[in-house]
């Protein structure tokens, strides 16, 4: 699979979607800052080991998400979220190494929708839901790829990790968007009724 065109691709629409439907805020800035640095840091990788490579863009996204974490989510039960989702995401990853049913679903389309059920589930704001996920994903890659090193085998943290996370951010802002305009469609209804 081509899995840097499909990166690019997510990223610029993921940069178009902030860019024109976010209201001006630091929020919108700095997930603009992460955007634009991970597209211009995807292709310089540090080598650890033999067995494992990193994308710088990695570390963008990972202190982005531990910034973001660090400011809007400050309750224990937040933190028990993030493991927890954080251990689904890793073991999602090492199931998919050996798993038959790949062969029926791809990895890309039902890692990110188990991840945001359990975000839909865990977390109730549409805020926590993205900062939690952006945590648990980029530290579940990093135990991921902590395990498979373990083991000697190759791990890089490139396209695919930025896939699963561009594919959950994506049903998370579906899912808000959806409820959004329901709640408006029965604001005008109520009104018209009234």
């Amino acid at each position: 699979m081509n899995e840097p065109f499909i990166f690019y691709w997510f990223s610029w629409f993921y940069v178009v979607i902030v860019y024109f439907f976010m209201d001006k805020s630091k929020l919108k800035d700095c997930l603009l800052l992460m955007s634009f640095l991970t597209i211009g840091l995807f292709d310089k990788h540090i080598v650890i080991d033999p067995y494992m490579s990193i994308s710088l863009a990695f570390f963008v996204v990972w202190f982005a998400a531990l910034f973001l974490y660090v400011r809007y989510n400050s309750r224990i039960y937040d933190l028990f979220v993030t493991l927890t989702m954080m251990l689904l995401y890793a073991a999602l990853l090492l199931w998919a190494k050996a798993a038959p049913i790949w062969f029926v679903i791809h990895p890309y389309v039902f890692i990110p929708v188990a991840v945001y059920f359990f975000s839909v589930l865990l977390n109730g704001h549409w805020l926590k839901q993205l900062v939690s996920t952006m945590t648990a994903l980029s530290l579940g890659h990093v135990l991921y790829a902590a395990v498979l090193m373990q083991y000697q085998l190759k791990s890089d943290i490139d396209a695919a990790f930025f896939i699963y996370l561009y594919d959950t951010i994506l049903l998370i802002s579906i899912a808000y968007a959806l409820t959004f305009f329901i709640r408006i469609i029965k604001k005008t209804l109520i009104r018209k009724s009234a």
